[in-house]
């Protein structure tokens, strides 16, 4: 868990409660919860939006956040992780990307920092990254076929769990990010 502080947690406006686990996003369908195999748990959700209102409280109703961020956990079979994942994301018309990096990578922190400020909600508007981190599943990650020769490593699941398109960012200064968002942005919801 500690791991999951060091490479920020994505939830806006929470600063005293992140060691604590967050709920799974809202599913437009009961299926999508029961379609995870017997003993699966989903990854936990971190949704990055602006904190919701409650409609009891004379407010409005949750905002659909723009991205939303998972974190693939130790336990579990990591392909029933993703093929879960990814079935909530379509059944939501999103895209599931497969993310793998680490705490100690510095596009890595550019990127999770601009997704916890909100600086990139309107150009990944749609987007579900599972995060995977090479420094606590790195096994899960050799053994599904995600593992890459540089990070941060980005990938289209297919149906099955199994790696789809994907790229590597090879570069570690700024212009990172500006390679990580071009490649992104022929992945984004509706561009296929």
């Amino acid at each position: 868990m500690k791991r999951l502080v060091l490479c920020g947690v994505f939830l806006a406006g929470i600063s005293d409660r992140r060691n604590e686990p967050t709920a799974p996003p809202a599913v437009s369908s009961p299926t999508a919860e029961s379609s995870a195999p017997p003993g699966v748990t989903p990854p936990v959700a971190t949704a990055v939006a602006t904190p919701a209102v409650s409609a009891v409280e004379g407010g409005t109703p949750e905002a659909v956040p723009a991205i939303r961020m998972f974190e693939a956990t130790e336990q579990g079979d990591l392909f029933a992780t993703i093929r879960a994942a990814r079935l909530r994301a379509v059944e939501a018309k999103r895209v599931l990307v497969v993310y793998v990096g680490a705490s100690w990578c510095p596009p890595c922190k550019r990127f999770h920092d601009a997704v916890r400020n909100h600086s990139l909600d309107e150009k990944l508007a749609g987007f579900d990254f599972l995060y995977l981190d090479m420094d606590v599943v790195k096994d899960k990650i050799v053994e599904a076929g995600y593992a890459s020769r540089y990070i941060p490593f980005f990938a289209l699941p297919r149906s099955d769990g199994k790696r789809g398109d994907s790229f590597e960012i090879k570069r570690t200064d700024a212009k990172a990010q500006d390679e990580l968002l071009e490649k992104l942005g022929a992945w984004r919801p509706g561009q296929k």
